[in-house]
């Protein structure tokens, strides 16, 4: 992009963004969620990503060098461990978490129809080290979706029970964990995501 867009733009598209979100108050079967907070399941996050994945596609790879299936694949796979392990909050993460996760992926192998086994260790492995372009770019887009829950009411009260349940202090964590995001998209050279944040 040659020119910055306007914050009035940005803020715009972020409401536009969110709303695709609603698909994750949609419970099929006209069923309900019975949590008082707004949640998110693992497969909701996924389709999450592949939303932002199309929407940041043309503003980061206007030239489309990236091979947008692996990046779809490398989306798809990379959080197939949680099957297993659950989901662990980022801020919370050890080296025994992501230690536990990469041999979860063996189990989703064993357990996986072949599309799934034949590429989800090769794909967690691009994944979690990215050195192409398209794990870098999935890689990011895992990491901003989750900035998207502070935009409105119910997704910050999520997160502050979450924060709460953990014993954490949000505003800390946030922080923290937002310097890094905005670290690693600079490293990544995705401008337009910065301008997001």
């Amino acid at each position: 992009m040659t020119e910055p867009l306007s914050d009035e733009y940005i803020w715009s598209e972020i409401e536009k963004l969110r709303y695709t979100y609603g698909l994750n108050s949609v419970i099929r079967y006209s069923l309900k969620r019975k949590e008082p907070f707004q949640t998110q399941s693992v497969a909701e996050h996924v389709t999450n990503m592949i939303f932002l994945a199309y929407y940041f596609r043309d503003l980061e790879d206007p030239r489309n060098e990236l091979d947008f299936e692996k990046v779809i694949k490398l989306i798809m796979m990379h959080d197939m461990g949680e099957i297993e392990t659950g989901d662990i909050v980022t801020v919370a993460k050890t080296e025994s978490h992501e230690i536990l996760e990469k041999e979860a992926i063996k189990l989703v192998k064993q357990k996986s129809p072949g599309f799934v086994a034949n590429e989800v260790e090769s794909l967690y492995e691009e994944f979690t080290d990215p050195k192409t372009k398209e794990g870098k770019y999935a890689k990011a887009i895992d990491k901003f979706e989750g900035q998207i829950f502070w935009v409105d009411k119910e997704g910050v009260e999520m997160l502050n029970h979450v924060h709460r349940t953990m014993g954490l202090q949000m505003k800390v964590t946030h922080s923290v964990h937002l310097g890094k995001v905005f670290k690693m998209l600079d490293a990544y050279n995705f401008s337009v995501m910065i301008r997001f944040l």
